[in-house]
């Protein structure tokens, strides 16, 4: 009994000094370089995110914190090399929206999210704006909803691509109010917004901060935005609520991400880091200036979005039918 005393001592003891180790080496994290991987080409506007919040994060930690761009295949080619990565806090990933709706297309993402990748932080949301050509002639939310269901099948609505969150926005926008609309995809948002503002494709749902500019100047038609609240940099455009009797809530979020395994004491510290790198006012500033709203989460918090997030975005692609070419 005495043995088993005593051996039950020396465990305790060996697992205070292991628990005592692992907190002095997650307070002291990092001490190399950290490299955030953006799976996305330089310029766009998760890249420009993303190296506002690494400058600010080698100024925390007295660390350089590099931006390495692997884009490709929607963003699951930068993707799936962090999931292989070390479980050590010294690879990130950057990722919008994409990452979830990559996640529930069928064969779409060689990884899966909240195990091969864990959630670290929500960092920033562009919220998204419906807008119209102005050749369509509508001027609320609810003339647009009407328009579709008495000229059915003649409405074209516009997306940076197939699986984009503007393509799956519109979707979410037909099967919440039961429009009658066309996808016609483009390569990219800007070729979208062009042939919007020619008339060409008549509807959108996409993130503010590329579609503000046509609005301010007047070439397109803002709507509704569908948040919960106005959004500051359009506040006289209603919500989708306040202007009809639909609910719907989209937006092109910005977060961080961890290879599965890494331990959560660490995803907490980084988690702290990033909250404090987007409270900062110069990093408020400038992603102000982009039109992104900073936002920092606590890890539970953005866990319980993604798993939302997921729910929704699964329903939207099932129920539309949406696959990668």
């Amino acid at each position: 009994m005495k043995r088993l005393f005593m051996s039950i001592v020396v465990a305790a003891t060996f697992a205070g000094f292991v628990s005592g180790a692992c907190a002095t080496e997650v307070n002291s994290f990092p001490t190399k370089p950290v490299t955030i991987v953006v799976p996305f080409s330089p310029g766009g506007v998760t890249d420009i995110v993303a190296r506002l919040v690494a400058d600010q994060l080698s100024r925390q930690w007295d660390k350089p914190v590099v931006i390495e761009n692997r884009a490709g295949a929607g963003g699951n080619i930068g993707a799936a090399y962090v999931a292989r990565s070390g479980s050590d806090g010294y690879t990130l990933l950057f990722a919008g929206t994409s990452i979830v709706i990559n996640a529930v297309m069928d064969d779409a993402a060689p990884y899966t999210l909240k195990k091969d990748l864990v959630p670290v932080a929500l960092v920033a949301d562009l919220p998204h704006v419906i807008v119209t050509t102005k050749s369509l002639g509508v001027s609320s939310f609810p003339e647009l909803v009407a328009y579709s269901k008495q000229h059915p099948d003649q409405l074209n609505f516009g997306s940076g691509g197939i699986g984009t969150s503007s393509h799956v926005a519109g979707e979410l926008l037909k099967q919440v109010t039961g429009m009658s609309m066309t996808h016609v995809p483009f390569k990219g948002a800007a070729g979208a917004t062009s042939e919007l503002i020619a008339g060409r494709i008549q509807v959108m749902s996409d993130s503010a901060q590329g579609l503000l500019p046509h609005i301010e100047q007047g070439a397109i038609t803002a709507l509704a935005t569908p948040s919960a609240k106005r959004i500051p940099f359009l506040p006289n455009v209603p919500t989708v609520s306040e202007s009809s009797a639909y609910e719907m809530q989209v937006s092109s979020w910005l977060s961080v991400w961890a290879p599965g395994g890494t331990p959560p004491e660490l995803i907490a510290h980084i988690n702290q880091a990033l909250a404090e790198a987007v409270r900062q006012p110069n990093v408020r500033t400038a992603l102000e200036k982009q039109l992104v709203l900073p936002v920092g989460s606590p890890v539970s918090a953005f866990g319980d979005f993604v798993d939302e997030e997921i729910s929704k975005w699964r329903e939207v692609v099932q129920k539309a039918g949406v696959k990668r070419e």
